[in-house]
């Protein structure tokens, strides 16, 4: 296992390709994404997987409220759909094999404070029933909907 940025990745000697490559809230962040994915794929052998993770604006955040929406900050340089990610695998020489919309496990301090900087109504009151009652620390699974994981292969 290699971690690193991809322009710093080399593969070792006598290695011809890695199974796989990771990008998880990374491709958001690049000034080129397509010069990344060329990256990733001169990395990978004919066969290996990329998957990716990142925000979508195929989400009912994003078409509701787009100036609120919560990934709308200002690290985040290029959002994609569906569409546009998995056109971009493809020109960039990978087949998108699986498209799925996913979430995680958060705090219900995490939840409390951010349905709270999100203007929901009652969150402020929400944030401290949780600190009165000492829940902070629990966790549930959130999915709202806008984060899509991405599984290519390499052509």
């Amino acid at each position: 296992v290699l971690t690193g940025a991809i322009d710093d990745v080399v593969l070792p000697p006598g290695v011809s390709g890695f199974d796989a490559l990771t990008m998880f809230h990374v491709i958001e962040h690049l000034d080129s994404p397509q010069r990344a994915l060329h990256q990733a794929r001169s990395l990978l052998r004919p066969g290996g997987v990329v998957m990716i993770e990142t925000p979508t604006v195929d989400c009912l955040w994003f078409r509701v409220a787009p100036r609120r929406w919560r990934q709308l900050i200002p690290d985040h340089y290029f959002f994609f759909s569906r569409a546009t990610l998995e056109a971009l695998l493809r020109r960039c020489d990978f087949q998108p094999v699986s498209f799925a919309k996913v979430g995680r496990q958060v705090s219900l301090r995490f939840l409390a404070d951010r349905l709270r900087r999100s203007g929901v109504p009652l969150a402020a009151g929400l944030a401290g029933g949780v600190r009165t009652l000492g829940l902070g620390d629990r966790t549930v699974r959130v999915s709202p909907g806008d984060i899509m994981q991405v599984v290519a292969i390499a052509r």
